[in-house]
């Protein structure tokens, strides 16, 4: 190695010549003050020169082969970006002529240091490299800004952890690797998580979910990862080995963040729940959005009930919302279409002679494909996305329109309850809605009660009483619903002015038979007596508790003791009390004796008549009916004091271990059918059809199934697989190829005959009954997920289908063959089979051509000394040397002894066989032109490269005689290499120039004179730019705001010595501008002033483009564009800081029922509505509004200029938000608007997040002003 020598001094001035030798010297100082570091391979000879500064990497002592050993790792290169340097090497070796990489170089004092480097490579003919220019430049400071902006948009700004884009990349890089690990996915939400932000404030619930994160954080093994997914929703990726772990695992977290102090030393009881996916082989592993969704639908599960708790997920949860998603889907239709029943179930008054006085509303669902639903099925799923508002008022205009006609018919009218939901008792203006309607349809006052529950009261308690006193004015009563089954607070009696105390049923489950459920009954009954209220004891079942709730004086009753539910059209109270009480019928409730059921009517019928036995299944658990006693003989062999004593009863103890999870599996999913094998008395293998049924007038949970022998079907399906197996006799003497395989997670070959491995292997015996056989193994792996594809397809259509594939190739050759397949009937294990008919289609020639390709030419080693000497050719077909000097032997490698034994015949064997293709295609591209040849050839010697030279004369000899060709030849390698390193010294720095595509300079301070390199002079037209300081936009044109900086920077660097850069945007040919860097030093002389400055400029458009969009990024909500909390806070700020005086205006956005949203629709569709709603604010609010996501689903919009009407702007935000039609449900927000002359961050957002509030409060989807005037 040598080192570029710096002898000039600080005030040494640069040669102005435009000779190659000065703008070296120019490019070398100017490199050398602007921080570039030039380095350069020579290989021939082998030399490596590099400039001073680049002696301060750790590579620069052991570098003399770098391009030979750039594949093997290298320490002084950092691990993480060796790969990207080894790629680039290998495309700079396969022939591309520059290459750039950024990468961390080690230093010599320790370290690493960005740099971005780039490499030209000099190649000579032969493709091989013969010079490498290398330039390094520092991009320390630019590559850690990017990763501070990587780092801001992989990591949630609030935890300092990784946010969900990451945690669902470092998802599916885990299962990728996953092996045979378990993992469960976690969805954990705190409870009541907005209550804290509420009563605490933001700071003390931020700080809350820094101390979860970190909590979870510590937990966390390797190879497991955990994010925040918005607000206070987790979501944590772990490894597992059993169930009891998961469980351990959760209660450990809680645990710990129970310690956390909210305000000091007093404690908090916190509560979180969480759903559990399980991931445990690979048809587990979905999209991550996806196994998120089906962990929180496993958290809804568990979310509204008390204390912390968990649920694993299963497909009967999704079917569950997947149901509910199909009603949300066929609700609004179903309404339109009359498709919702109402119905009323008659309230009987024990006290005045059992007649019905009263009758409750309730809502039946008839859907077209399903029947009857009841509520109990869908009105949850309503009261959770509003909806019930619209059903409520349904039942309550058919209530009207029966009294109305009822009053038309001249009946007497009775009094009819129609509940009202939390939902509808909310709206502002329902008490007045109704009215509208019952005054419409001309119904008298109090034959219409409305009924809210006992709980739906207390928590609205303040809005109850507000609504009740108007309620009672426009003419209605008011009834207390399920008292004492949610708070049974007595107190809440002395605060509401309700007509009617309806009992709920949980009093009577028992029958009143305990003497304290007695006491309280009568004391609730007498206290509602006392306080003038009317009581209904609703779930009566039994004469005896009749006869109770008469002696205490309850007024009525409701139960289907007296009357069941009927459709509205069809109740006719004065029917019905005329029938009363003495039709009733009672059916005891059933004996849970595994022998005594006959006391459900039919049932009996339907065990003794069927051809199976019927058994009784409650909880999981069996048991026999004593009256099919005679077919589960017959059926197992057992009889039933067998099963009693072997058994205790249960027939599941027959059943074959292996067929147990499929039984569970179907009552977890509550199948109607299930198939398995039992083992009967005299150890007989029998198949089970188990077809399931639930009798009415069974106790809820109840169900009843019918055994029916499946065996002998099961056999006539075996044989039909055997049959088609024994085909084979049949198939061994067709001439195509035939093979039978059956189709499971790949193919399972399972027959092939003679002809199929005649084509296809070697034909032996031994390869037709190899059991080592794989199909697919034969197939190009182009072609297999082709295959795989159709026949997958095929096994759903139940067609036929054909295809055309390549095999693998053996040995040169590469078959393609025709396959058409047919499905076998019959299964195995639900895995189809396929029988496939094969033909080699491939084409005679290809296979000749494919066997006859040329093999790789192997040249024989040479001598070193090549001398001078002259050769006659006999131009034939071939060339053929007729006389070769001595000087020609020694050139083409051989000894003086060889020469004196050669003969005519040897010559041209001993010729270089490059020599002789040379001439040859020199004397077809020659001969019509002329007779002579000049021409030089590169020839391989000891793996050196040797040139010579040829010149020839062609002679002609006259007819039937072959011209002769007579040639010297010479060794012209030094003179070669001497021309080459010349045109190397000679371009080196125009190469330099081109490979870096920058542009340098040098300006001459005292006669202030700007010079360029070549690449400038070509397109500047001039070399030279006088004047430069008042003509400097010649070399650069800048936008106008840039003209003072330039001008001000180049000021600055003329000075005092010193070095600086920056970023400016250039105007290109095209007339865009493109973002360079320019860098400026100064060279002083002995007095200290400066003399020159060279500097550099290159673009660093994509650089600076990247950056600010990386800035762009960190600043904004990856979800919706709009600022994030920090971001826009700070935004805020900064703007209450800089504007004037004037009124500002902040806005508060909450989206309503947004947890509903994602539970029942997923986060997919969740984060749709929140990109709307960005969308929304832009579009309504104007451009310089500062838009913020706040939170998980809350916004702010700040408004600095007093002309808007910011009310106005919210309130049209409001109405197209509720008016967009999204195909699944209305989405609406609360919005608090704020507006004040105080430019204080803190006191608007806390005025706004309590006005926002208040508006919920109202009834969601309102939009509250406040105006400060403090």
């Amino acid at each position: 190695m040598k080192q570029i020598e710096n002898n000039r001094t600080n005030n040494d001035a640069i040669p102005g010549s435009t000779c190659e030798g000065a703008d070296a010297l120019r490019l070398q100082v100017i490199t050398q003050r602007t921080g570039t570091i030039v380095l350069e391979w020579g290989p021939e000879p082998d030399t490596f020169t590099y400039s001073p500064e680049a002696s301060r990497f750790a590579f620069i002592d052991h570098t003399r082969h770098c391009l030979e050993t750039s594949f093997v790792p290298r320490k002084d290169i950092h691990p993480d970006d060796w790969i990207s340097v080894r790629s680039a090497a290998r495309r700079l070796l396969k022939g591309a002529e520059n290459i750039e990489v950024t990468a961390r170089l080690l230093l010599k004092e320790g370290g690493w240091l960005w740099c971005r480097c780039t490499a030209t490579a000099m190649q000579r003919e032969n493709g091989r490299i013969c010079h490498l220019l290398l330039t390094i430049n520092d991009a320390d400071a630019l590559m850690k800004a990017k990763e501070i902006l990587a780092y801001q948009v992989d990591y949630d700004q609030l935890t300092g952890y990784g946010n969900f884009d990451k945690f669902k990349r470092d998802v599916n890089a885990l299962l990728k690797k996953r092996g045979d690990k378990k993992y469960a996915l976690w969805y954990y939400d705190l409870k009541n998580f907005k209550y804290i932000n509420n009563i605490y404030g933001y700071d003390i619930g931020d700080k809350m979910l820094c101390y979860w994160a970190r909590v979870i954080h510590r937990g966390l093994k390797e190879g497991e990862a955990f994010a925040r997914v918005s607000s206070d929703r987790f979501t944590v990726l772990h490894l597992y080995r059993n169930k009891e772990e998961v469980e351990k695992r959760f209660w450990s977290y809680l645990s710990e963040l129970e310690q956390f102090d909210l305000l000091g030393p007093k404690k908090f009881l916190v509560e979180i729940t969480a759903g559990i996916y399980c991931i445990e082989k690979e048809s587990d592993i979905l999209s991550v959005g996806d196994m998120v969704d089906r962990a929180n639908i496993a958290q809804n599960t568990v979310r509204h009930l008390s204390g912390s708790r968990f649920a694993f997920y299963t497909e009967r949860m999704r079917s569950q919302v997947l149901r509910e998603k199909a009603m949300e889907a066929e609700m609004e239709d179903a309404l339109k279409n009359g498709e919702f029943c109402v119905y009323l179930q008659g309230q009987v008054d024990i006290q005045h002679g059992d007649q019905i006085t009263g009758a409750e509303a309730l809502i039946r669902w008839k859907r077209p494909d399903l029947g009857l639903e009841p509520p109990s099925l869908f009105v949850p799923l309503f009261e959770k996305n509003g909806f019930i508002v619209e059903i409520d008022h349904y039942v309550f205009e058919h209530v009207c329109m029966y009294l109305r006609k009822r009053l038309w018919e001249g009946k007497p009218l009775f009094k009819i309850a129609v509940n009202v939901s939390r939902m509808t008792l909310i709206q502002p203006d329902f008490p007045e809605q109704y009215q509208k309607i019952k005054n419409a349809y001309g119904i008298p006052d109090g034959f219409l009660e409305l009924e809210c529950t006992e709980t739906v009261v207390i928590e609205n308690l303040k809005k109850f009483k507000e609504v009740s006193a108007r309620l009672h004015q426009y003419g209605f009563h008011l009834e207390l619903d399920d008292f004492g089954s949610g708070y049974s607070s007595l107190n809440v009696l002395k605060d509401i002015d309700a007509d009617v105390l309806k009992l709920d049923m949980v009093f009577f489950q028992n029958g009143l038979t305990h003497e304290r459920e007695r006491v309280i009954v009568s004391s609730i009954v007498a206290m509602a007596g006392a306080l003038n209220m009317r009581v209904v004891a609703e779930g009566v079942e039994t004469m005896q508790q009749v006869s109770f709730l008469r002696r205490i004086g309850c007024n009525s009753i409701q139960g289907f003791i007296f009357c069941r539910p009927m459709p509205m059209d069809q109740f006719s109270p004065e029917a019905l009390s005329g029938s009363l009480p003495f039709q009733y019928v009672h059916i005891p409730p059933p004996n849970r004796g595994p022998w005594k059921n006959e006391d459900i009517p039919g049932l009996s019928l339907l065990a003794n008549g069927t051809a199976g036995a019927v058994i009784q299944i409650e909880d999981g658990q069996d048991s026999l009916l004593c009256s099919a006693e005679e077919p589960f003989q017959r059926l197992t062999g057992y009889s039933k004091e067998e099963i009693m004593t072997l058994f205790g009863g249960s027939c599941r103890k027959l059943i074959l271990p292996e067929d147990l999870a499929a039984v569970e599996d179907g009552n977890s999913q509550c199948l109607d059918r299930v198939e398995y094998r039992i083992r009967r008395k005299d150890g007989q293998i029998r198949w089970i059809l188990e077809s399931r049924f639930h009798l009415p007038q069974a106790e809820k949970g109840k169900w009843f199934a019918v055994l029916i022998d499946m065996t002998l079907v099961r056999d006539l399906e075996s044989s039909s697989r055997k049959n088609a197996i024994r085909m084979e006799m049949l198939l061994e003497n067709i001439p195509s190829g035939v093979c039978i395989f059956a189709l499971e997670e790949t193919i399972r070959p399972i027959y092939r005959n003679k002809a199929y491995c005649r084509m296809f292997t070697d034909g032996s015996d031994d390869a037709q009954q190899s059991g080592i056989w794989n199909f697919l193994e034969e197939v190009h792996p182009s072609d297999v997920n082709h295959i795989l594809q159709l026949c997958r397809q095929a096994a759903v259509d139940h067609k036929p289908f054909e295809l055309h594939y390549r095999l693998k190739k053996q040995g040169s050759v590469m078959k393609r063959v025709w396959m058409r397949a047919w499905e076998l009937p019959g299964v195995e294990n639900g895995n189809p089979w396929f029988l496939a008919l094969l033909e080699d289609e491939t084409p005679p020639h290809i296979v000749k051509d494919q066997l006859l390709q040329p093999s790789a030419f192997s040249q024989d080693n040479l001598p070193k000394d090549l001398p001078v000497g002259t050769a006659v050719f006999e131009v034939a077909e071939t060339l053929n040397v007729t006389y070769a000097s001595q000087g020609i032997f020694y050139l083409c490698g051989h000894s003086i002894e060889e020469y004196d034994d050669a003969s005519a015949s040897t010559l041209t064997a001993m010729m270089y066989p490059e020599i002789l293709h040379g001439i040859s295609e020199r004397l077809q591209d020659t001969l019509s032109k002329t007779d002579q040849i000049d021409c030089s050839f590169p020839v391989n010697r000891d793996g050196k490269i040797v040139w010579i030279m040829i010149q020839g004369k062609l002679i002609d000899r006259g007819p039937g005689k072959y011209p002769l060709l007579y040639t010297a030849m010479l060794d012209v390698t030094r003179w070669r290499n001497m021309e080459f390193e010349l045109k190397i010294q000679a371009e080196r720095y125009h190469l330099l120039e081109e490979t870096l595509q920058e542009m340098f300079f040098e300006y001459d301070v005292v006669s202030d004179v700007m010079q360029v390199t070549y690449r400038e002079e070509e397109s500047l037209q001039q070399r030279e730019i006088r004047g430069f300081m008042e003509n400097w936009s010649n070399l650069l044109s800048v936008p106008p705001v840039y003209d003072s900086l330039m001008k001000k920077r180049f000021q600055e660097i003329c000075v005092s010595p010193q070095r600086i850069n920056f970023d400016v945007p250039v105007k290109q040919e095209r007339g865009e501008y493109r973002w360079h860097r320019m860098f400026l030093s100064s060279i002083a002389g002995e007095d200290n002033s400066v003399m020159r400055v060279v500097g550099r400029m290159f673009d660093v458009h994509k650089d600076v483009l990247e950056r600010l969009a990386a800035e762009e990024r960190a600043m904004r909500d990856q979800m919706t564009g709009l600022y994030n909390k920090v971001s826009g806070e700070m935004e805020v700020r900064r703007k209450l800081i800089t504007m004037g005086p004037g009124r500002c205006a902040m806005c508060m956005f909450d989206l309503d029922n947004f947890k509903y949203i994602n539970d029942n629709f997923g986060h997919a569709f969740g984060d749709n509505v929140l990109r709307k709603i960005a969308k929304l604010l832009e579009k309504v609010f104007p451009n310089d509004a500062i838009l913020t996501r706040f939170g998980g689903d809350e916004f702010l919009a700040f408004l600095s200029d007093g002309e808007w009407d910011a009310m106005e702007l919210a309130e049209q935000f409001r109405s197209e938000l509720a008016a967009w039609d999204n195909g699944k449900c209305q989405v609406t927000c609360s919005i608090g608007v704020v507006c004040s002359y105080k430019h204080n961050f803190g006191r608007l957002f806390n005025l706004a997040d309590q006005t926002m509030y208040q508006a919920k409060q109202t009834g969601k989807s309102r939009c509250v002003f406040y105006e400060d005037k403090a």
